[in-house]
């Protein structure tokens, strides 16, 4: 039977209209060209059944064309470039409507559809997390350690691939080294995993190198999405280098890689439900969030392993610190509230948290961070968009009755908050310093506290317990800082 033409339009406006637009297109497209091959093959098409099957064959192709750009750039480490992409999908259009003329059913809708693209498209090409470190790369020179350091979940660490992409099974962990210190240069040949004995040998040896205060210095860190493993690989070494010699922190910074998609598949498959969070098993995967809560029985091992195997066995005492970016602050919350081990935390620094401001209210779902860690630091900046656009995309994921980003205004502590503040929990507001020339656009505030000197010099002074040198405290409030810039 001949497909109606309102069977296209339905097909064409759903797609087209659905709440997250290039979501839809990939969900919705096999339907459309199903219906756009029947229209074809009716004994009689009009001008108006052409013009929209020329348009659903443009969303194929951009499609198509968005595919092999984000493959291309997966496999280069950078942000991908749609915008030959969008050009070509607006000259598609454009013939289409040539075609149709005033019949075709969105006739001068090009403004409304290409604007909706153009804006997933610029949201995926900044991300929520970036591919990159933005400033200047650090060379690891006279940094004394042997070995780089990861530990991940994934099942295939090096894939890019989104359907290859999955976390281990719950506490199973996979342990990588490179020779020489922070190494991010060809990452994909100079990290080989050993086994846990090995890693932790080096590790060991590595971190009899750092004391300072009385004890050694160890830092875990845990990066947001956007991160396929060579780029987060990268990501950690240039931060602990950073840390080193810009931040002038002896410890030795260490990562783990939960399994996130690259920049544009993390975006578009972001979550499945909102809070509260589920049971530990079955065991999640399948969105970013999702492969997230299936990682936690993983990173929990690995918090205990690293209490048991580093903390409590070495005869000096050990600074164990917990440094989270973006949505790895996600993964730091729901992981620590697994724990049924004691771990000796000593600070947990929590950068562009993409999570509820009310988190660190007594009681709330970030409970188990202030219960965990001695300290608790939150750095922050008001001018930062992905979380911005972290709030508008994904509202619906959060907790909807407080759903401003925790990175954005910090913990809440100036006005009235639902509860209390947990006493353990420190704000400090770095927008005065996520600035240029320290930061050279709006669209680097978000990783920037992983390269700004006077958040690296703060990061650096909390973990060893030192007086903040930059801090100048906001009236009213014992726990809410602002981070002033330095001549440096």
């Amino acid at each position: 039977m001949r497909t109606s033409h309102l069977q296209v339009v339905l097909c064409t406006t759903t797609t087209l209209h659905m709440e997250n637009p290039m979501k839809g297109i990939i969900v919705a497209l096999g339907a459309c060209l199903l219906a756009m091959a029947q229209v074809a093959g009716a004994e009689s098409v009009g001008p108006a059944e052409r013009c929209q099957a020329a348009k659903l064959s443009a969303f194929g192709s951009y499609h198509l064309c968005n595919s092999r750009a984000e493959a291309q750039a997966a496999s280069r480490g950078t942000i991908p470039d749609l915008s030959g992409c969008l050009k070509r999908f607006s000259e598609s259009w454009q013939r289409a409507e040539r075609i149709g003329g005033d019949s075709c059913p969105t006739t001068n809708d090009e403004a409304l559809i290409l604007g909706g693209l153009t804006r997933q498209a610029n949201t995926a090409s900044s991300a929520l997390e970036g591919s990159g470190l933005e400033s200047s790369s650090c060379t690891p020179t006279g940094i004394p350690f042997a070995y780089s350091y990861m530990v991940t979940n994934r099942s295939d660490p090096f894939t890019i691939l989104r359907s290859e992409i999955k976390p281990e099974a719950p506490g199973v962990l996979r342990y990588f080294t490179a020779d020489g210190p922070y190494e991010a240069d060809d990452v994909t040949t100079s990290y080989t995993e050993v086994s846990s004995e090995t890693f932790f040998s080096r590790l060991k040896a590595d971190l009899a190198l750092t004391a300072s205060g009385g004890a050694l210095q160890l830092g875990l860190h845990v990066h947001g999405l956007g991160n396929l493993f060579h780029q987060a690989l990268k990501a950690n070494a240039q931060f602990g280098c950073r840390l080193a010699k810009d931040g002038g922190y002896p410890g030795l910074i260490i990562g783990f890689s939960w399994p996130s998609y690259d920049a544009h598949d993390s975006l578009l498959f972001y979550a499945t439900e909102p809070p509260p969070t589920p049971a530990l098993m079955p065991q999640r995967m399948g969105t970013t969030r999702d492969n997230i809560l299936g990682s936690r029985t993983s990173f929990k091992t690995l918090l205990e392993t690293i209490q048991t195997e580093v903390v409590t066995a070495l005869t000096d005492p050990v600074d164990f610190s917990l440094l989270t970016h973006s949505e790895g602050n996600y993964m730091g919350m729901v992981g620590l509230s697994t724990l049924d081990a004691a771990v000796s935390l000593k600070q947990c620094l929590m950068m562009a948290a993409d999570i509820s401001a009310v988190s660190l209210q007594a009681n709330q779902q970030g409970q188990a961070i202030s219960d965990t860690c001695e300290g608790v630091t939150v750095y922050y900046s008001g001018a930062d968009p992905q979380l911005a656009t972290s709030g508008y995309e994904y509202f619906r994921f959060h907790l909807t009755d407080f759903p401003i980003r925790l990175g954005s205004i910090g913990p809440f502590y100036t006005y009235p908050a639902p509860l209390a503040l947990n006493p353990n929990v420190i704000g400090v507001d770095c927008s005065s310093v996520t600035v240029a020339p320290a930061v050279s656009n709006i669209l680097n505030i978000h990783p920037s506290y992983r390269f700004v000197p006077e958040i690296l010099k703060d990061l650096t002074e909390t973990m060893l317990g030192e007086v903040q040198s930059s801090r100048s405290p906001i009236p009213g409030t014992t726990q809410g800082f602002v981070l002033k810039r330095q001549p440096w």
